[in-house]
């Protein structure tokens, strides 16, 4: 018999390429009205379902019929300085949502969080079981919805999963990557001197099948970080992005750490003044110091999680994109 799995944020930057490794399942699909749903209008093992997370009672009576939640929707880093949206949708919505799922129980719950849940801390290698300090809004939010999901587990038995990702790469992404690449081709991305600047990046493609292990997989009440087994140099990702530029290598200026923050700090200001969103922020200075790779032997041992998109590959995809649609 076919199972049904329910898609929140099925038209996002993860969604219509998990869709497409789902042929086995009925993939019920909440999307808002407003939606464009042109990246799913091929499949036919879907369904509509009218909706949004950040209005709880669109949500009543959603996991009818269910077996696996899968748990993409958010709203992202930096989309607003408001913390009530992030709480309406990341908090609030997850909680409607886990709650549904109690009511009509399903086999799997599978919530997608990110590795800036964890924030910055002073260890250069991260599991799961580490402290976590989230600093910005949209970190702290998704922190407090881990939290509420480890309590309905603890308390109630939802049967959750959870999948920490990093930066994703991918055709459509428009925020933090879209945002190096326009700083590398203007040649305004500067190396922060203090010591090798490493981040972790994953691809798209890699996401999905982490996703897609755990619905078989996955054991309940964990959490799974899902990256690369290195973390990746800026030095290196810059390369990368000038070559599928064509653009010649440009010096490689530096910067401290203490010009950095204070040039941060006057742009916030300036921001605040002007009603726009600054560009950079002192967060952004701490997330490139904070120089972590995350351990993922869990998720290969449990999982059979196996990252194999390069990091290459990945750039190359993702500026094609940028190219096609004129953004860069």
């Amino acid at each position: 018999m076919e199972k049904t799995a329910l898609v929140t944020g099925a038209t996002g930057l993860i969604g219509p390429h998990l869709i497409k490794q789902l042929g086995n399942y009925h993939c019920k699909c909440l999307v808002r009205r407003e939606s464009n749903l042109d990246k799913l209008r091929d499949y036919n093992n879907i369904e509509f379902i009218y909706g949004d997370v950040a209005k709880p009672v669109t949500l009543e009576g959603i996991t009818k019929g269910v077996d696996i939640v899968i748990h993409l929707a958010t709203l992202g880093h930096y989309a607003t300085d408001d913390f009530s949206r992030y709480y309406q949708v990341n908090i609030l919505g997850t909680q409607k949502l886990a709650e549904e799922a109690l009511r009509n129980p399903v086999e799997r719950f599978i919530y997608t969080t990110t590795t800036a849940a964890v924030g910055v801390i002073d260890k250069d290698i991260i599991t799961e079981e580490d402290e976590k300090k989230p600093k910005t809004l949209y970190a702290i939010s998704k922190f407090i919805s881990e939290e509420i999901l480890r309590h309905y587990y603890q308390s109630h038995n939802l049967p959750v999963i959870v999948l920490r990702f990093p930066h994703l790469l991918a055709p459509g992404e428009q925020r933090d990557f879209y945002k190096i690449c326009k700083f590398v081709k203007r040649g305004l991305f500067p190396k922060l001197v203090k010591k090798e600047n490493i981040t972790p990046f994953l691809y798209v493609e890699d996401a999905v099948q982490a996703l897609v292990l755990a619905m078989t997989n996955g054991r309940v009440g964990e959490t799974y970080n899902i990256a690369h087994e290195v973390s990746f140099s800026y030095a290196e990702v810059r390369s990368l992005i000038l070559k599928e530029l064509g653009i010649r290598r440009r010096p490689y200026f530096k910067m401290s750490v203490g010009f950095a923050k204070k040039l941060a700090t006057l742009i916030e200001a300036l921001s605040m003044i002007a009603n726009r969103r600054p560009i950079i922020t002192r967060n952004n200075i701490d997330s490139v110091f904070a120089s972590r790779t995350f351990n993922i032997e869990k998720a290969k041992k449990e999982l059979g999680y196996k990252p194999m998109v390069s990091l290459e590959e990945a750039i190359k995809a993702t500026v094609k994109w940028y190219k096609e649609n004129n953004l860069i």
